[in-house]
């Protein structure tokens, strides 16, 4: 063995709950090395670093987390033996890097409410959706045809092209006015975004995944599913 791994969870909530919930993984590990006898050449204390999903909400401040988490691992036996701890932090690294971009199919308005169409559902933003983690009421949209600024905004349920009742983005959720043909963009979602989602289901095909650095389009991809024969 090489180490441990401990994982708490994801979002947690700030500076002081990140740094309790490594001092509880190194204080874990210290039982099991002695429980063991051997010793962590590595200690994995997960993540859960907090960013957006889905919305342009303001990110959660973790200024000081660097100091703090540095005093506690230095008072650990590991640090002066000189084994290495470990973040998994990929969320807060790569999600503001994301957008999905979608075209409006259709509107269909109801009495009690409106059903924005969109060529995208949760086979391509999913949240995890075959956890149930499938977003709700806290999506940012952006029009990104038009100025709508002035315009003021409507109550909708945005939903996909799937023929199930959970392809829904959000329901009841107030955006920017919208007409078939628009394109809208929502944020914050370049950490569990297509890979965390149903791409296979109904046989849709992937997005394309357009990289983009200083204005520049950089490369152009596209997820491949399908079926390969392996044997006749």
């Amino acid at each position: 063995m090489a180490g441990i791994h401990i994982y708490f969870g994801t979002q947690v909530a700030g500076v002081d709950a990140l740094v309790t919930n490594t001092r509880r993984a190194l204080e874990c590990a210290e039982r099991i090395e002695a429980a063991l006898g051997f010793e962590c050449r590595i200690f994995n204390v997960g993540g859960g670093f907090p960013w957006p999903y889905a919305n342009d909400h303001a990110p959660t401040a973790l200024t000081g987390l660097r100091e703090a988490l540095t005093t506690l691992w230095q008072a650990t036996a590991g640090a002066r033996r000189g084994a290495e701890l470990w973040f998994e932090s990929g969320r807060w690294l790569c999600a503001s890097s994301g957008w999905l971009i979608a075209r409006v199919l259709d509107l269909k308005p109801f009495p009690t409410r409106t059903f924005v169409i969109l060529d995208t559902g949760i086979h391509h933003l999913g949240g995890m959706a075959g956890l149930g983690r499938v977003p709700r009421g806290a999506v940012t949209v952006f029009n990104l045809s038009r100025d709508v600024s002035a315009e003021p905004v409507m109550t909708a349920d945005l939903v996909g092209p799937l023929c199930t009742p959970l392809d829904a983005l959000a329901r009841g959720l107030k955006i920017p006015p919208v007409q078939p043909g628009d394109l809208i963009g929502i944020p914050n979602v370049g950490a569990y975004g297509i890979t965390a989602s149903l791409l296979a289901f109904l046989s849709h095909p992937p997005p394309v995944e357009v990289a983009h650095e200083h204005g520049a389009e950089v490369e152009v991809w596209q997820l491949r599913h399908g079926h390969d024969r392996i044997s006749r």
